[in-house]
């Protein structure tokens, strides 16, 4: 668990207070790379990240609502994708 991400770059676990947790790729103390983000609502995010922001493509689950898979383009749904709803529905 790092202790602060600070200019870190690697591979690496970040806690928030919030009880968020990051676990992925950093680049000069950024989630640059691939990785997973689970909020402390049970919603996760695996995926690629640039400069802190979801980027690229990514499969996004909400708690108790579904999953979008697609494109993300900083840290927002954008372009091409597919949200699958809890019931089957596309």
């Amino acid at each position: 668990m790092l202790k602060s991400t600070w200019g870190y770059s690697g591979q690496g676990q970040a806690a928030y207070p919030n009880g968020e947790i990051y676990e992925g790729e950093y680049a000069d103390g950024k989630k640059s790379g691939t990785g997973t983000y689970t909020y402390s609502n049970g919603d996760k995010y695996v995926g690629g990240y640039v400069n802190d922001f979801k980027e690229g493509i990514g499969r996004m689950t909400y708690n108790e609502k579904g999953e979008y898979y697609g494109y993300f383009n900083k840290g927002k749904r954008d372009g091409e994708g597919v949200f699958k709803y809890l019931n089957g529905y596309l």
